[in-house]
């Protein structure tokens, strides 16, 4: 149950605050909504869609729900995961870093 959760807080940051989907959606939203031509997706929020920390412990407290997981201890690691939002998306972007380093790193010696 909690490397279910904590895959689930991992793809959850990845998508919100790595993947760029979310500024691309509220773009979208910005231009059929108000019919703007270069909107500036970081000009309104849509919580909790574009909060890592809420969706995930949304998404965590519905995954418990639903698999009769429901307990204290269930909600507090997800509580726990959810606080640690930054934490694991910077990680995600530090390993992003650190294989583009390893990457330059191998073409320089081959080449």
């Amino acid at each position: 149950m909690i490397i279910d959760l904590l895959m689930i807080s991992i793809i959850v940051c990845y998508i919100i605050d790595c993947s760029g989907f979310v500024n691309s959606l509220k773009r979208g939203l910005l231009k059929y909504l108000y019919k703007l031509n270069n909107p500036n997706p970081t000009s309104f929020r849509i919580k909790p869609v574009d909060c890592s920390k809420c969706m995930i412990f949304w998404i965590g407290l519905f995954y418990i729900i639903f698999n009769n997981e429901l307990s204290l201890i269930t909600i507090t690691v997800v509580s726990l995961l959810s606080l640690v939002s930054s934490n694991i998306s910077g990680l995600l972007m530090w390993l992003t870093e650190l294989l583009t380093y390893l990457e330059n790193k191998l073409y320089n010696i081959i080449s």
